[in-house]
C-alpha cells in the first residue's frame, strides 16, 4: 500500500507495534513492556532485580517524591501502569 508515495507494509507496522507493547515477564509478578523497561532504565531501575513488584512501586514512588522538582511524567506513567496491574492481578475482590 502506498500512502504519502512511500510504500509501507502493514504487517511490519502491526509487527512492531505488537512487540513494543507486549508485557514481558520479568520475575515473579513483574510484567513491563520494552517500552517501560527502557524507561526504567533512564531512571537507573534495573527491574531485572526486583522480586516482587511492590518494592519496585515504591522504589519508584520514592524517586518521584525525592525528585519533584523535575518532570518525571514519563516515570509517573510506569508507574501508574505498575500499579493498576498490580490491583488487578494481586488484589482480592
Amino acid at each position: 500500500m502506498k500512502i504519502n508515495n512511500k510504500d509501507i507494509n502493514i504487517e511490519d507496522l502491526v509487527k512492531n507495534d505488537l512487540h513494543t507493547n507486549l508485557h514481558n515477564k520479568i520475575n515473579n509478578n513483574i510484567y513491563l513492556n520494552n517500552q517501560e523497561i527502557t524507561i526504567l532504565k533512564q531512571y537507573d531501575f534495573d527491574p531485572y532485580k526486583y522480586q516482587d513488584i511492590n518494592k519496585l512501586i515504591f522504589d519508584i514512588e520514592d524517586y518521584i517524591v525525592n525528585n519533584s522538582e523535575y518532570e518525571l511524567e514519563d516515570l509517573e506513567d510506569v508507574l501508574n501502569n505498575l500499579q493498576e496491574f498490580n490491583y488487578y492481578k494481586n488484589t482480592n475482590k
